[in-house]
């Protein structure tokens, strides 16, 4: 079983733990697939506030996702 199945059975935990919606793109016939995770911006948001929701997104994308890789 692919990677990207394994954690598709797991979208809606992932997805509880993230605390976001994300879109599950399987992109058939191709080598990779595509977990997508966005957020409205707002017009004058700084750049520093970006940086720090993206790397926040990470760490926890990290332990999400960790968690069912093993």
């Amino acid at each position: 079983m692919e990677l990207y199945q394994i954690f598709e059975e797991h979208k809606d935990e992932i997805n509880s733990q993230l605390g976001i919606n994300s879109s599950w793109e399987p992109l058939e016939k191709r080598k990779a697939s595509r977990i997508r995770f966005t957020r409205d911006v707002r017009p004058k948001e700084s750049t520093q506030n970006l940086c720090k929701w993206l790397v926040d997104e990470m760490i926890k994308s990290k332990e999400a996702f960790t968690k069912y890789s093993r």
